[in-house]
C-alpha cells in the first residue's frame, strides 16, 4: 500500500463517525502543505482526510485501495490533477460520494491537448526534475506574478 493511505490511517478510521468526511486532493507537485491554510477550519466542520502521493506507485491501484480505505459516505475537494481523481472516485463509486469540488481542475476526457500537455511535462521532468515542471505549471497555478513570486518557494518545497 502507498504511504498515502498508511500516512492517514488515524484519520480514516476517525472518519467512520457520524461527522460528514471531506476529503482533500492535491494536485501536481503539491502535498498537504497546499490546505494547511484552511484545514483548521475545515476540521473543526468535519472529519478532515488530505491525501498525499508521497511513493506512490501502482496508479491503476490506488483509487481501488483507496476506496476500501475511506468510510462509506464522504465529500470529495481535489485541486488540478486532485480533481482528475476525485473524478476517478467518483467513477468507480458514485453512491458514496456526497459533494464534488473540483479546484482549477476541469471534466473534459482526455483530448489531443492534454495529451500532447501531459507528454510535455513528462518530458520536462526527466529533462530537470520538478523544478522544470514547476516552471510550466506556475502560470497555472497562480495567474497574477505577484501571487506566483509569493507562493513559489512553497511550491517548490512541496515539489
Amino acid at each position: 500500500m502507498s504511504r498515502g493511505i498508511n500516512r492517514w490511517a488515524d484519520d480514516l478510521v476517525q472518519a467512520q463517525t457520524t461527522r460528514d468526511c471531506l476529503v482533500l486532493i492535491p494536485g501536481t507537485l503539491c502535498d498537504e502543505r497546499l490546505f494547511k491554510r484552511c484545514a483548521s477550519a475545515l476540521r473543526r466542520q468535519c472529519r478532515l482526510i488530505v491525501l498525499d502521493y508521497q511513493r506512490l506507485q501502482d496508479l491503476q491501484d490506488w483509487p481501488r485501495q483507496l476506496l476500501q480505505q475511506l468510510p462509506a459516505r464522504f465529500s470529495l475537494a481535489g485541486f488540478s490533477l486532485g480533481g482528475l481523481w476525485a473524478l476517478e472516485l467518483l467513477r468507480r463509486a458514485p453512491e458514496r460520494i456526497q459533494r464534488l469540488a473540483l479546484i482549477a481542475s476541469n471534466a473534459e476526457a482526455g483530448g489531443r491537448r492534454s495529451v500532447r500537455r501531459n507528454t510535455a511535462l513528462r518530458r520536462h521532468w526527466q529533462a530537470g526534475g520538478p523544478d522544470r515542471v514547476l516552471r510550466e505549471v506556475m502560470p497555472d497555478y497562480f495567474h497574477h506574478s505577484a501571487q506566483r513570486r509569493r507562493h513559489t518557494g512553497l511550491v517548490q518545497a512541496m515539489a
